[in-house]
């Protein structure tokens, strides 16, 4: 599978494959935690400015939130310290795990 390109990785349960984990989430606590674990994942590719940054997450929950929901998760990422909006730039302040 290699030769041709195609890449494959082995999860115990559904639940753990991190597309579906993000799907599923319902509750804040979890949508903080996917977001928070994508972010880190970029390393320094994370997103610069705010509108980037809300089409980052929108595309990681598979584009099911509302816009009210992204504003509450973009504000709970803010009132955690995760991420320091000036102006329209973005700045993170992510633990390494």
């Amino acid at each position: 599978m290699k030769e041709r390109k195609v890449f494959a990785a082995r999860s115990r349960d559904f639940s753990e494959i991190p597309l579906l984990k993000a799907a599923n989430s319902k509750n804040w606590p979890d949508r903080v935690s996917v977001a928070v674990s994508d972010l880190r994942q970029r390393g320094a590719s994370r997103p610069q400015t705010q509108k980037t940054l809300t089409s980052t997450i929108q595309s990681s929950f598979q584009k099911q939130l509302s816009e009210v929901d992204l504003t509450e998760l973009l504000d709970a990422l803010k009132r955690d310290g995760l991420i320091v909006v000036t102006g329209t730039k973005v700045g993170y302040s992510i633990p390494a795990t």
